[in-house]
């Protein structure tokens, strides 16, 4: 049996190899390419794909290094000695002295978070000593170098503690009958110490209301002798103690 060729064979052939030629040609191509280690991307729905997460961006947060205060407040005389010698002028007992009224003013810095120290300066008004017309009259003012550690809690109430030593300027004055439009007076330096308890609230990032309680000793004597119709009369008050309530406004400053 012969075959018989069918029409158009060697054209249908002719373009099968052509065919065969361009597989091979984008075969090669496309490996040459991934040789040449171009990315194939894939799609979003492609579990494999690698998604780019942000990095988070830092919050920086400021915190206060210095501070100013303004303080008001009382003192009440307490423990120590007040005598009178000579005349018999009448004192008062130290204890019924009335309140001293005080205004304070102060500069910090914050060590820590949690450690601050300051000076500060208290104005005090002038405090009757005796039972008569106010004839013996006692002023003083106080500057300290303090130290507070405050406990903060996260919450805007800070309880704290301190202390802090400093010096005095007294001045003690006795006007007598001889001459009542004349005082003596007596002027001296000394030494103070004080421990305070105090809680303060952050009204904002930057104002902040602070009350305390503070325990003040003056050390040392100073005294004033003046002349009397009856004789000498001299007045010392010395190693005073004081009880402190105090109230103000803390700045903070960054």
């Amino acid at each position: 049996m012969t075959a018989v060729p069918l029409r158009g064979s060697k054209t249908m052939n002719a373009k099968l190899s052509c065919l065969t030629l361009a597989v091979a040609f984008i075969t090669g191509a496309a490996g040459s390419a991934l040789a040449g280690g171009d990315v194939i991307y894939q799609g979003v729905k492609d579990p494999g794909a690698a998604i780019p997460v942000p990095a988070p961006i830092p919050v920086i947060v400021y915190e206060p290094e210095y501070y100013v205060r303004f303080d008001v407040g009382a003192s009440w005389l307490a423990n120590g000695s007040l005598e009178e010698y000579g005349a018999g002028t009448a004192m008062a007992d130290i204890d019924d002295v009335e309140a001293i009224e005080f205004g304070s003013i102060g500069a910090g810095r914050y060590v820590t978070p949690s450690i601050r120290v300051e000076l500060a300066v208290d104005l005090m008004t002038k405090a009757v000593l005796d039972r008569g017309p106010g004839t013996v009259k006692f002023e003083q003012d106080i500057g300290m170098l303090n130290a507070y550690y405050d406990f903060r809690n996260g919450s805007p109430f800070t309880p704290y503690i301190g202390g802090g030593i400093g010096v005095t300027y007294r001045q003690l004055s006795l006007a007598t009958d001889l001459d009542p439009d004349t005082p003596r007076t007596e002027k001296q330096w000394d030494f103070v110490a004080a421990a305070t308890a105090g809680v303060s609230y952050d009204i904002t990032d930057d104002i902040v209301w602070d009350t305390s309680y503070r325990y003040l000793w003056q050390s040392g004597e100073v005294g004033v002798s003046a002349p009397t119709l009856s004789g000498t009369s001299r007045v010392e008050i010395k190693d005073v103690g004081q009880h402190q309530l105090r109230t103000g406004i803390r700045l903070n400053l960054n």
